[in-house]
């Protein structure tokens, strides 16, 4: 019992490390996690991925900023230093069968849309009927 709680511990530890050192890197921490489940609410894929690659911080940040109501923010802290963090979901329901290896987050204006960040993921096949619900947390320094 004392090893499984101390290899928790460490586990934790090394998670949160990698989470500051990423901040400390990059000035921001995407992590996606993915549900799929099929007509039946039934769940058939769960994924996660910190496979992430962001295309404009400077817009994604803005983006964050002006999209109050459709995302949880809450601060952190994190060795002393406070973060935003920042939750936000999105469900979609294919209209036809397909292979999804890629969530994205993207800027829609003017009728176009440019990608700010995108998440590379092990694919999934879909169908009609399913729901692939992609959960988006984001840490980021507090503003």
């Amino acid at each position: 019992m004392v090893l499984v709680s101390i290899c928790a511990l460490s586990s934790a530890n090394s998670y949160a490390d990698s989470i500051a050192s990423t901040l400390e890197s990059k000035k921001i921490y995407v992590f996606v996690q993915v549900l799929v489940r099929n007509s039946d609410d039934q769940l058939i894929a769960y994924q996660e991925t910190s496979k992430i690659t962001i295309f404009d911080l400077a817009k994604l940040n803005q983006l964050l900023d002006q999209s109050s109501g459709k995302i949880d923010k809450s601060i952190i802290t994190l060795d002393g230093k406070k973060y935003d963090l920042i939750k936000g979901t999105s469900v979609i329901s294919p209209s036809s069968s397909t292979v999804v290896s890629k969530n994205i987050i993207a800027n829609n204006l003017e009728g176009s849309s440019q990608i700010l960040v995108e998440a590379d993921h092990d694919g999934y096949p879909i169908i009609p009927g399913d729901k692939v619900t992609a959960i988006w947390t984001i840490i980021r320094p507090a503003s």
